[in-house]
């Protein structure tokens, strides 16, 4: 083992010198060739203290300084209403924009939601998420992604639109077992990239600038705005998938939710 790891700090090495990547992909280096070499790179002595090191030479950076306001993106879905008069395009839009505030998790997480492993209970729903994800790791809990009934506002409960989009799709679905499917035939299971495409366009038709925030900055904005309001830390962690003692929100994600005036300004 001590011969691959060397083989995996000469590689990092060689990237460091010839391009200007950030910490964050040399992260994802390391990720990667975790899945094909034995052992385990991430408890490996000698590779943390290269990436101690890789750390101060290029410190890990926020992608954002501030964050815009839910509201502004759950007052525009409000409209989208009732739920059963949608179009397949608009229902998908709302659904993953709100699964994806409501969670706190990753496109690719959502992309990976089974219809049967969707549970109605009489409080919400849950749904359990058996694949791989980017945080899966040996001897960790998978997501379980708990969406209560939000009776106070029918028109965003995202357990209300995902019982009407499970209800919709039930003719055109076949045998795809993935619950979200693109919006045009063929039905097939809709990719990451996909989701992407549908919560860019809710942002933008909120007003929030396409070139300043992804989609994944739902992931920023959500669990930013869930502090902000008194939700506990440990709460956010479990919710978006960190583990208890991960410092990834503090350093990344607890960012100022601005009004929409400072993001319209940018325009």
């Amino acid at each position: 083992m001590a011969g691959e790891v060397e083989k995996v700090i000469l590689f990092l090495n060689k990237l460091f010198k010839e391009k200007s990547i950030l910490y964050g992909t040399f992260n994802s280096h390391r990720a990667a060739l975790a899945l094909i070499l034995p052992g385990d790179l991430g408890d490996n002595l000698l590779l943390k203290r290269y990436f101690r090191g890789l750390s101060r030479l290029r410190p890990p950076k926020r992608k954002y300084h501030f964050i815009w306001n839910p509201d502004k993106v759950i007052d525009l879905l409000s409209k989208y209403y009732p739920n059963e008069k949608l179009g397949l395009d608009d229902l998908s839009m709302k659904l993953v924009t709100l699964l994806a505030l409501a969670t706190g998790h990753r496109m690719q997480t959502l992309s990976l939601i089974k219809v049967e492993n969707v549970v109605i209970t009489e409080d919400g729903i849950k749904i359990l998420i058996f694949d791989s994800i980017k945080t899966t790791k040996h001897n960790t809990y998978q997501p379980c992604l708990n969406i209560p009934f939000f009776e106070a506002k029918m028109e965003v409960c995202v357990a209300s639109v995902l019982y009407s989009y499970v209800e919709g799709t039930v003719e055109i679905r076949g045998d795809v077992e993935h619950l979200i499917l693109k919006s045009r035939a063929p039905y097939r299971r809709a990719n990451p990239q996909t989701i992407i495409r549908w919560i860019k366009k809710c942002l933008n038709l909120a007003g929030i600038n396409p070139s300043l925030f992804t989609a994944y900055s739902t992931r920023h904005a959500s669990t930013s705005a869930a502090f902000n309001r008194g939700v506990s830390l440990d709460i956010i962690r479990k919710t978006a998938g960190w583990t208890k003692n991960s410092m990834t929100f503090a350093k990344f994600y607890n960012l100022p939710v601005d009004e929409f005036e400072r993001s319209q300004r940018l325009f």
